[in-house]
This record gives C-alpha cells, sequence and structure tokens, in this order.
C-alpha cells in the first residue's frame, strides 16, 4: 500500500505495501498511523481520522505538521514514547490524552514500533490507537464508588447464601477491631448475636420477596463488647448468586439520647427552648405549645400564641387553607409535611418561612402534629442577589466575548481600509486639484474616515479603544455635549442638576463626550414627538458589596445619571441593548453601535454602567467613574503640518497592500524605505543595514514572529533603536506593552498621509 506523505516534508521516500492489505488497514476498527520522528504524520487510516474529528486521512495528514504539540494534549508525553523507542524499538499500551479538531480531548491507548533503517537509525514510527475514553471513566467510576464504599460512614457487608462475609469496608473493620482478612473469614452469625444461623432461611427468603429489610440488631467486637445497630439490607442477585448487602449504622448514641430523653422531660424542654427553629405542638390546627425561637420569629409571645388558631401567622384566609390542605395530605401520604410558605408577623412585616409538620402518632394525626419553622427571608434575599450577581456576570462575559470579536472585525477591516486610504492619497499627490477624479478620491477618503469612524466604535466596545486620560470635571464634558446636542434638537429640553465640588475623573474627554451624545440621542429617538431629558451628577462613596454588585472597584466615584420620558423597553429588549449591531430602529436608521461603544468606552475608564427602564415609562441610565485625587488640567488643542524628511525606514507588515501603499507614501514624503513582510525578514534586514536603519515602522499582529517578538530581536540588534508600532487593534494589551518597553510611538490603520508624516517625524525627533 502507499504511506501518504504531509505536505512540506522532504526527502521522505514513499513505502509500499502489498495491496491486499491497503482496505484492510484502512478500514480496520483501530487506529493505525505511520508518523516521522519530526512529528509528521505519513500515514492514517480512517479510524484514526474520525478518531480525531476529521473526514478523511488526507484532512488529518495534512492538517497536522507536528503530533507533539498538536495531536497530545501533554506534548511531553511524545516525547517520552520518543526516549522508550530509542532503546526499546517497541512500545505497547501506553496510556495519553489526544486532542480532537474541536478542541475535545479523549483517552488513548496506543502500542509504537520503531522501523529503522539499515545503519540502525530511526526512519519511522508505526502504531496502532485504541480509544480508551469510556473504559477510563468507568475505571475511575468504579474507583470512586471502590473509594466511597470503602470510606463510608456506616459499615458495609455483603453476606453470600451462606452467610459468608465476602466484603466489608474500613469502618466495619474499625467498629468491630477485626482485619479485612480476618472478617472475610468469618460468617454474618460470628459478628451478630441476635442472628442465628437457623434463621438466616428465613431471612433470605424474606430479601427476596420484599428485596430490603430494616431491622435493629446487635454487633459482638472481637474484644468481646457489644453494640447496638440499625441495619438496611438490600438484596441483589449477582451471577445467580444471593448476595445481600448490609448498611450498619452503630446508633449506641442515638439509644442512649432516646434513653435519656425518655427518663427527662426537662431535657426534651431544654432542647426545645435552645434550638433557633421555631417548634410548636399543634392539635386542629390550634398552638398547645410554642418555644422562644416562634415567638422571636412572629412577634407574639407565647401567652398571645396559646390557645389561637394558626390562622393568625397567615396574610390571608387562601394561604392558610392551602397549607393546610397541601402539608397535612403530604403528612398523610409520607409522614412528613414540608412547604415553602409567606407568613405575616405580628408588625405586619411578611417573611419568607420552611413549614414542617411530623405526627406524634402516625397511625392518628388527630392526635397532634409538632410543626417546625424555620425563617429564610435572609436566605431567600441573598439567593435572589446572588441571581442577580450571576447574571450580571453571565451578561459582562457574553459581551467580553462579543468584543473580542468585534475588536478583531475592526482590526482586519482597518487593514482593507489603510489599502484604500493610501491608494487615494497617492493619487491626489499626482493629481491636479482641478482634475475630475480628484473631487472624487476626496469622496473616497470621506467614506474611509466614515468606515474609519465605526472601526473605532466596534475597538471602543472591545475595550481596546486608545484613551488620552486627563484628570477632568465631569461636569464640563456633559454641558458641552448638552449645549452642542440642544442646539439641533429644539424640541427635547434638557434640566440639570450638576453636583457641587465634584470630584475630579481621569478621562479621555472625547471619548466620554461621544459617550453622552450617544445616550442624548437614543433618549431623542425614544421621543420622536419631544420630551425631557433629566441630567445630574453626584459625588458617591461605594461600599464594597455595592462596588462588587456592578463590577467596580469601591471607594470614591462619581455617579451621573440620564433620564428621558420616552417609550422606554421591554425586558427582552433591555437584556441587549449593549450588544453591538443590536438595535430596534429599522433598516438604514442606525447601525447598533451606540450603545456598545457607550458601554466600551465606560469599561475602559474602570467605570460601570447599568439601565432601568419599563415599557411606556422611560429609561435611566446610571454611569459610576472611579474618582482621583489629581487636579484638573485644562486641554489646549494642538494642530499639525505635513512634515517630511530623507532619513531611511524599515516598514514591517505581512498585509501585501498595506506595505505597498504606507511605501509609497513614505517615500512621496522623502524617506528611504525598505519592506520586510514579516519579522525575520525585518531582523535580517536591520542586521545587514548595520545601523543604517534610522526607524522601524513595526506592525503588532503578525503571523510566525509576532510584533512583541519582533521588537525585542530589533533592540537585541541595536538598543537604540527607533520603532513606531502599527496596528489595525488600537492600544491593546500587548501595544501598551511594547510601549512601555520603550517604543516611541503608536500609529493607528488607517491613517492619512499627514497623520502618517507626523507620527513618523515625532518618533525620529524625540530626545534620546
Amino acid at each position: 500500500m502507499t504511506w501518504k506523505q504531509s505536505p512540506g516534508t522532504e526527502k521522505e521516500p514513499l513505502r509500499q505495501e502489498p495491496l491486499d492489505y491497503q482496505d484492510m488497514l484502512m478500514n480496520a476498527p483501530i487506529g493505525a498511523f505511520s508518523s516521522t520522528p519530526g512529528g509528521r504524520l505519513i500515514y492514517a487510516n480512517l479510524t484514526l481520522a474520525r478518531l480525531f474529528g476529521y473526514g478523511s486521512p488526507q484532512d488529518l495528514i495534512e492538517s497536522t505538521i507536528d503530533i507533539g504539540t498538536q495531536r497530545y494534549a501533554d506534548p511531553n508525553d511524545r516525547e517520552k514514547i520518543k526516549r522508550l523507542l530509542d532503546t526499546h524499538d517497541e512500545v505497547h499500551h501506553f496510556e495519553s490524552r489526544f486532542v480532537r479538531r474541536d478542541g475535545s480531548l479523549f483517552w488513548a491507548s496506543y502500542s509504537v514500533r520503531a522501523v529503522r533503517d539499515g545503519k540502525r537509525t530511526i526512519d519511522h514510527f508505526q502504531g496502532f490507537f485504541f480509544d480508551i475514553t469510556e473504559r477510563k471513566r468507568e475505571r475511575e467510576s468504579l474507583l470512586r464508588t471502590q473509594f466511597t464504599m470503602d470510606r463510608a460512614p456506616d459499615s458495609i457487608v455483603w453476606i453470600d447464601d451462606e452467610g459468608r462475609i465476602v466484603y466489608a469496608n474500613d469502618n466495619a473493620c474499625a467498629s468491630m477491631g477485626y482485619e479485612r482478612g480476618e472478617l472475610l473469614k468469618m460468617k454474618v452469625f460470628e459478628i451478630d448475636p441476635d442472628f442465628p444461623q437457623d434463621r438466616y432461611w428465613h431471612f433470605k427468603e424474606e430479601m427476596r420477596r420484599l428485596g430490603n429489610l430494616s431491622f435493629e440488631s446487635r454487633h459482638r467486637t472481637k474484644d468481646g463488647r457489644i453494640f447496638p445497630v440499625e441495619v438496611n439490607a438490600r438484596y441483589f442477585d449477582f451471577d445467580d448468586q444471593f448476595l445481600a448487602c448490609g448498611f450498619d449504622r452503630d446508633i449506641t448514641r442515638r439509644k442512649r439520647a432516646e434513653e435519656e430523653l425518655r427518663e427527662s422531660e426537662g431535657v426534651l424542654r431544654s432542647l426545645l427552648e435552645a434550638t433557633p427553629v421555631g417548634v410548636a405542638l399543634l392539635k386542629d390546627r390550634v398552638f398547645k405549645k410554642v418555644n422562644k425561637a416562634l415567638c422571636g420569629i412572629t412577634g407574639y409571645t407565647e401567652e398571645e400564641m396559646m390557645g389561637m388558631m394558626t390562622r393568625i401567622l397567615y396574610p390571608d384566609e387562601a394561604e392558610f387553607e392551602r397549607i393546610g390542605r397541601e402539608m397535612y395530605g403530604q403528612m398523610v401520604r409520607e409522614g412528613l409535611g414540608v412547604k415553602d410558605s409567606v407568613l405575616k408577623r405580628k408588625d405586619g412585616e411578611l417573611i419568607d418561612v420552611v413549614l414542617s409538620l411530623s405526627p406524634f402518632n402516625p397511625d392518628d394525626i388527630s392526635a397532634g402534629v409538632c410543626a417546625t419553622v424555620l425563617d429564610v427571608t435572609e436566605h431567600r434575599r441573598e439567593e435572589k442577589e446572588r441571581e442577580k450577581l450571576k447574571e450580571q456576570l453571565d451578561r459582562a462575559q457574553r459581551l467580553e466575548s462579543i468584543g473580542t470579536l468585534a475588536g478583531g472585525v475592526a482590526h482586519d477591516f482597518n487593514n482593507l481600509l489603510m489599502g484604500i486610504q493610501g491608494n487615494s492619497a497617492l493619487m491626489m499627490i499626482e493629481l491636479d486639484p482641478s482634475d475630475p477624479h480628484y473631487e472624487r478620491l476626496m469622496h473616497i477618503e470621506e467614506q474611509v474616515r466614515s468606515g474609519a469612524d465605526l472601526t473605532r466604535q466596534l475597538l471602543g466596545f472591545a475595550q481596546g479603544g486608545r484613551y488620552a486620560l486627563k484628570p477632568m470635571n465631569i461636569n464640563d464634558i456633559i454641558e458641552k455635549t448638552a449645549t452642542m446636542f440642544g442646539r439641533t434638537k429644539k424640541q427635547i429640553t434638557i434640566h440639570r442638576k450638576y453636583g457641587k465640588d465634584l470630584w475630579t475623573v481621569e478621562i479621555d474627554g472625547s471619548q466620554m463626550g461621544r459617550v453622552f451624545m450617544n445616550l442624548f440621542v437614543n433618549a431623542w429617538q425614544a421621543m420622536p414627538g419631544g420630551g425631557e431629558i433629566f441630567l445630574e451628577t453626584e459625588n458617591l462613596f461605594l461600599d464594597d458589596a455595592t462596588a462588587h454588585s456592578i463590577s467596580v472597584s469601591g471607594g470614591k466615584c462619581v455617579k451621573i445619571t440620564v433620564t428621558d420620558i420616552g417609550t422606554g423597553m421591554d425586558p427582552k429588549t433591555l437584556e441587549r441593548i449593549f450588544d453591538p449591531f443590536f438595535t430596534t430602529k429599522g433598516m438604514g436608521r442606525g447601525t447598533g453601535l451606540g450603545l456598545a461603544t457607550v458601554y466600551g468606552i465606560i469599561k475602559g475608564h474602570g467605570g460601570a454602567i447599568n439601565v432601568i427602564s419599563r415599557l411606556g415609562h422611560g429609561t435611566t441610565f446610571h454611569i459610576y467613574l472611579p474618582a482621583t485625587e489629581k487636579s484638573v488640567i485644562t486641554e489646549k488643542a494642538s494642530e499639525f503640518e505635513v512634515l517630511r524628511g530623507t532619513e531611511t525606514i524599515l516598514l514591517v507588515d505581512d498585509e501585501a497592500m498595506v506595505l505597498e501603499v504606507t511605501d509609497r507614501m513614505l517615500q512621496s514624503l522623502g524617506y528611504r524605505v525598505h519592506c520586510a513582510r514579516n519579522g525575520r525578514e525585518a531582523v535580517a534586514l536591520l542586521r545587514e543595514k548595520k545601523g543604517a536603519i534610522d526607524l522601524v515602522i513595526l506592525d503588532i499582529i503578525m503571523p510566525g514572529m509576532s510584533g512583541n517578538e519582533t521588537f525585542d530581536n530589533l533592540r537585541k540588534i541595536n538598543p537604540e533603536q527607533r520603532v513606531l508600532l502599527s496596528s489595525g487593534y488600537s492600544v491593546n494589551d500587548q501595544a501598551a506593552e511594547l510601549l512601555e518597553k520603550g517604543c516611541n510611538g503608536f500609529l493607528q490603520k488607517p491613517y492619512l498621509m499627514k497623520e502618517l508624516a507626523r507620527e513618523v517625524r515625532v518618533a525620529l525627533d524625540a530626545k534620546e
């Protein structure tokens, strides 16, 4: 048969097997493979391909470049196999975990042999795979069961058809003072003086008829001590053999307690009063006895409750009737009645409780019952709070996942826009402004800027935005944005209630302005006939519990409230308002990125935002921003012009179009340019030029050698090398790390010619 050769392998000889075995091996029910010592598959049968989640052996072979890192859950396992095969030539039944195509894991047992050439050098490996995942699970389940039985708190013994003990757990051995080997040589009659051998036949018949028996007996220890036990015996057949499994509980303490309780009614009374659970003795639903805990729960005194109907504790007749009907019915059927209910305290407060009823005499419920009342009001409140927090966490995780996707889309889209932007800019340089195509190119640039704005919104939602943080008074940002909005929407009345002496917040003013403009536009669209917007700011100190509930740090913060009187939202819409591209507007009326951007910017500033809304009752947004002790800094606008230069620049980018247009843009600015398509080429070029490169423009996201790794290698060659980062992402964790290492700036795609010129000039002219 033909052994398949994986793509990219060189000098791998094709191996031939007799054609008679090809179909048989290919369709064998076990996985078969052959691989090179370097880690490439050169043959796989159908079973192996399917084990790894591939539709054909060829798909598996072509997608496997390194078996150790791609297919082994732990690559060290393959290294162990190789070391063993170096000395033994064959390894059998080695067990490891492997990774399927979809990322799921499975266990396999495999046997491998090393095939050597005439020089005794390993030429390739051959082997067979068995999927043992289910066997592993069964083995683990059996071990867990065995472990649980061996260490169960009760004694467990199995006896066979003749009363021989065939199994005893640790507790059985310990409670009777025998070693396990000693017990397995004995019969049950030797350890149970109340179970004579002549009764065993009757016992077996009853077990077969009923399936299980429960009774009290006694056990004798090795040193002759006798103690009482409660026995729950179960019957089962195993290989047509009778076996009884006895769960024996030492009830010495219980017997002693029962005896003490019978001897002293005072002990019972003390226990009744000491318990934190409300307890009452009832007859015909009339209180005959209550403990102090019940008085504390209900707010009534013992004198007030004695002789009164339990009706006084229920908020209405319907609940009183329901509890009586359901609990007494359950008590008749099961011997115990347990229900959740709501009771009304003497002061009128409603409390959540768990009620239970147990009859004094199971054969005569009319003789009276014992009722317990457990106040779970605080517990239920905590449960609701935990559920609320879980919903918030789930939502935050979902938005984070969507944000990751949005950031990736924005990055790729920015690379495309970079190609369009660069080419149009180069064409405009070559054309006279009077040329009819010049105006069309200007329109293209406008559309590219619109596309860039869209990707910036996506990156803002993805919390990848590059924020120019400055200490500011948020009132100034809100007032500036509200004034601008109010000039264009005369039908909207804006009410302001700004907090005095408002704490300073460290924010990006332009990004935060976008937040409030989006909220104002959202409010305006919810009030098509006009309406009112209410703005309020205030200082707020968040305790740890409140801060945790909204996923921010505790301490000083500034709270901003934006309220409208518009149409409001239903719960289903409310759940998705921060999702990107979700919109309730018609086609062409919105991108669905406004509130997604708001969410991303607020989270990116370490803050939190939540919303309260009801259909027909308007919407309120609450924003929390952490306060800072820094003083407010007044911003000054800056201008720049297109600057040129004659230095030598190394341009590194894996996108061919971006590389081409940026190269031409830099040359048009007067620079000498060398291009590299990846990190390895960049390192080689820098080493070759030996100090002749004045600046490296480095793309961060590249296949193979990453931007981070490339930067480290460039700095090893020239520790003083100037590097300007460039990416379709905004400044993310990786870029921020490189900037901290000493990069000379960041250029976000797509960029205009003047932006490129400015950043290059800034990086080149920066002081050492």
